[in-house]
């Protein structure tokens, strides 16, 4: 049968409760909503993606990437499959694509664009996007990849400046129905109950594709 959402006022447990305001990190998103229990990742190898974008990830990204594979958040964020270096689908060929066109808006609107592009330093490196185009990912500042603050490309609004959480913060906050932190996310009005709207509907391998 086809993938669908739980139904409304199916809660899993306490803890799932508890996790709302309790905790942080990749921890707490599992507690809110359980990883499926066969991920899609790809293929591929991490180091060869890393070699693939010339940088390796933030550790928390790779942690919640590796639990969860491909999918779709709240049928609002998608996360592609990391480790599949060649699909069009694939976390590699997603962001030289999102690269490309942000070069191109930046080449030509500069002032809406003040963030350089990877591997220019303080560069843009986008890694997923929303149904509605905004691209999300870091400032890359600095040799660290844990450090990098997250950085958004929204469609619809200016690009403002990096974000002060990573990437599993910014989620579990957003997963919360936190208060805004910036500029092309969408958040719950304050009268809707998180548990009801959040989910993440796994995506299977893809058919295969000649290159």
């Amino acid at each position: 049968a086809p993938w669908s959402p739980p139904p409304r006022g199916t809660y899993v447990d306490a803890r799932q409760h508890a996790a709302l305001t309790e905790g942080e990190g990749l921890e707490a998103i599992t507690a809110l909503i359980p990883p499926p229990l066969t991920p899609h990742l790809g293929r591929g190898s991490w180091e060869a993606l890393f070699e693939r974008l010339g940088t390796r990830l933030p550790a928390d990204f790779v942690a919640l990437a590796g639990a969860y594979g491909a999918g779709n958040w709240s049928w609002w964020l998608d996360m592609p499959a990391p480790l599949d270096l060649d699909h069009r689908l694939g976390l590699a060929r997603g962001t030289e694509e999102m690269l490309e066109g942000y070069r191109g808006l930046r080449e030509s609107f500069p002032p809406y664009y003040p963030m350089p592009a990877w591997p220019e330093p303080g560069g843009f490196l986008p890694v997923a996007s929303t149904i509605d185009g905004d691209q999300i990912g870091w400032c890359v500042e600095g040799d660290d990849p844990d450090r990098w603050r997250v950085a958004v490309n929204p469609r619809h609004a200016d690009q403002g400046p990096p974000l002060e959480t990573n990437f599993t913060g910014t989620l579990l906050n957003w997963l919360r129905g936190g208060s805004p932190v910036g500029d092309g996310f969408f958040w719950l009005r304050k009268d809707q109950d998180p548990l009801e709207h959040m989910f993440f509907e796994p995506f299977g391998a893809p058919r295969e594709e000649n290159p």
